[in-house]
């Protein structure tokens, strides 16, 4: 989490998906949660925006949650992340905490463990 205000009124929430379904539950597992962060933030009446990357996460969370959706990225790491790629989605991120869209930050994504 990404938190620096002193408030906790506006919160971003970051989904970072793929671009195409993987087998397992990769992309599920990360949508779930997104839902039921989002859900548990409705609840306690906190202003919510979200950036999907990937358009899994866009095209799922746009179903229900057009309304909050405040940007989309897709084709990140088409073949392989960049560090230049991920720079410029900090970059957005301090961006946007710099202009004051929000007070906190929580990042959902998911990691590929290899056996």
């Amino acid at each position: 989490m990404l938190g620096g205000t002193g408030k906790d009124q506006t919160h971003l929430v970051v989904v970072a998906t793929s671009d195409k379904g993987l087998a397992g539950g990769f992309n599920a597992s990360i949508l779930r949660e997104a839902r039921r962060r989002i859900r548990e933030l409705e609840a306690a009446g906190k202003t919510i925006k979200i950036l999907t990357i990937g358009r899994k996460g866009r095209d799922s969370l746009r179903r229900d949650y057009s309304r909050l959706i405040h940007d989309s990225l897709t084709d990140v790491g088409r073949r392989r992340l960049s560090f230049d790629e991920a720079r410029d989605i900090a970059t957005r991120v301090l961006a946007l905490f710099e202009a004051g869209q929000f007070d906190v930050c929580t990042i959902i994504f998911n990691r590929f463990a290899r056996r």
